[in-house]
Parts: structure tokens; C-alpha cells; sequence
């Protein structure tokens, strides 16, 4: 296994993959732009890589995020070829989860976890699911990102999203959407 972490340790350069994949800090994913299959290729390396590093050094909190955004993108890739991208969203989750476990105060892991859970929630409502409960976990999270000063655009978006996909969940069942729809507008 290959990787380094720049000085800054915004971001992680994994070697093995060809062309390499650079992870910065906030999760955001940047490679060659050669396709979705060799991006795929590269992505499921990466996501073996950090779990080399996870089986030496079970429950490093870098690795663990960095693994979840491989995950993240991976599932994105998914979903723009028309394929489902739940295993991967939730495999991030299961990172993400363990991060927010062993380091409460990190609030990129509150943020991207809540995006994770609005993608979930989406799937669950498109085939029928009740998502209030995922969607709750989602604003809660985001609301703990914003609590521990993560304060920006990206994590306001994704709250008011997060609200207003709870209207529209609860509107399904015949319940009052006003609170929900009135938080996504805040």
C-alpha cells in the first residue's frame, strides 16, 4: 500500500491507483476524468487500500473518512451509470459512523453522514419506505456540523434539503408538512 498525506494533510494521494486519486479533507474526490469505469477501477482500489490500512490500524479515524468518501464517490459514479448506489452510501454511513463514534468533534464526518442520509432517504421514499426516521438522523447531523462550526453553504444546503424532503415525507402520510417546509426555508 501507497499513500501519502500532503503536508497540509488536505488531502491523500493514493499511489497504487492509475491514474491517482487525491482525497481532500472535505471529502471532495478529484481523478483524471478518464470515465466511470476506470474511475470505478480506481475507486474500488482505493476503498482496498484504506481497508489495508484499517486491518493494521483498526479504527484510524483517517482512513476510516477517507474510505467513506471513496465510498461516497463510488456510489455517485453508480448512480450516474443508472446503477443503485445503496451499498456503497451505506457502506460510507458504516464509516462514517464509527469516525462520529471514536471523534464526536468532527464535524466534516456530522456533514457528510447527513448528505449520505438524504441519498438513502431519497431511495427509501422512491421505492416506498418510510424515510422520517433517516431524514431526522440526516438534520440532526447536519444540525451538529453547524453546532461545532462548520457553518457554510454546503452544509445549509444540505439541511434545507434534509427538511424539505421531511415535508414531503410526512405529506405522503397525510400529516402537516408547515414545519418542515417552514425549516427549509430558514
Amino acid at each position: 500500500l501507497q499513500w501519502t498525506l500532503a503536508q497540509d494533510h488536505s488531502c491523500v494521494q493514493l499511489h497504487r491507483a492509475q491514474p491517482p486519486i487525491y482525497v481532500n479533507a472535505r471529502g471532495k474526490l478529484y481523478d483524471s476524468g478518464l470515465g466511470a469505469v476506470w474511475g470505478l477501477f480506481c475507486f474500488r482500489r482505493g476503498i482496498a487500500d484504506f481497508g489495508e490500512v484499517l486491518a493494521r490500524r483498526p479504527g484510524f479515524v483517517g482512513a476510516l473518512s477517507n474510505r467513506a468518501a471513496l465510498h461516497c464517490r463510488l456510489g455517485e459514479i453508480q448512480a450516474e451509470r443508472g446503477e443503485d448506489p445503496a451499498t456503497s452510501w451505506r457502506a460510507a454511513t458504516e464509516d462514517l459512523d464509527e469516525v462520529v463514534k471514536r471523534a464526536p468533534d468532527q464535524p466534516l464526518a456530522r456533514m457528510q453522514r447527513g448528505g449520505l442520509a438524504i441519498k438513502l432517504a431519497e431511495i427509501e421514499a422512491a421505492a416506498g419506505t418510510d424515510s422520517r426516521s433517516r431524514l431526522r438522523g440526516a438534520i440532526a447531523d447536519l444540525d451538529a456540523a453547524l453546532a461545532a462550526g462548520l457553518d457554510d453553504a454546503d452544509v445549509r444546503n444540505d439541511r434545507a434539503m434534509a427538511h424539505w424532503a421531511m415535508g414531503s415525507a410526512v405529506l405522503a402520510r397525510g400529516e402537516d408538512p408547515r414545519a418542515s417546509f417552514g425549516a427549509a426555508l430558514q
